[in-house]
């Protein structure tokens, strides 16, 4: 009888499951998915236009990702806020990230107000169609000026602060 090149013991030895490449495939395909489910809750997947809007105060509760609204209808987010001086006056320029297919709809006359949601809630920024609309649109190009901040109730504290100062 021949002996076999290789011992009894080498050719039958039990295999052990790859455990360890396994894992590592499980945690790397896990962290994908999270990563995946983070970008698409940010909008990192969505197409966005930016639009300008200039106003003479943006508040203290206006943060970026606050809502964008077109007559009620949510069309974005508020990118980033940033000061700007305009005629040596400081004015606060907000960038929005609107869906661009809602551009088509919006003249290019359309008014711009920063709103509260309530006296104590975060503000967003609400576009309105105005009674005679232009049949041009919105360009983003072109800056919009904003018609009108909400007074929040810091403001209104504030100012009966001041004057309650005055009378004593």
């Amino acid at each position: 009888m021949t002996q076999p090149a290789v011992p009894h013991a080498a050719l039958n030895k039990p295999k052990i499951p790859p455990y360890k490449l396994a894992g590592l495939i499980l945690a790397l395909v896990t962290m994908m998915v999270l990563a995946l489910t983070w970008m698409q809750f940010r909008g990192s997947f969505e197409e966005k236009t930016q639009l300008t809007v200039l106003s003479g105060r943006a508040g203290l509760s206006m943060d970026p990702g606050s809502k964008v609204t077109f007559n009620g209808v949510p069309i974005g987010r508020l990118a980033s806020i940033d000061v700007v001086t305009v005629d040596d006056n400081p004015e606060a320029k907000l960038i929005l990230d609107v869906k661009p297919q809602y551009l088509k709809l919006i003249p290019e006359n359309v008014t711009a107000e920063l709103r509260a949601t309530t006296v104590f809630g975060n503000k967003y920024i609400s576009f309105l169609s105005p009674s005679n609309p232009s049949p041009e649109r919105i360009s983003p190009s072109t800056p919009i000026r904003a018609q009108g901040v909400t007074t929040e109730f810091n403001t209104l504290f504030e100012t009966i602060t001041a004057i309650s100062e005055q009378i004593d």
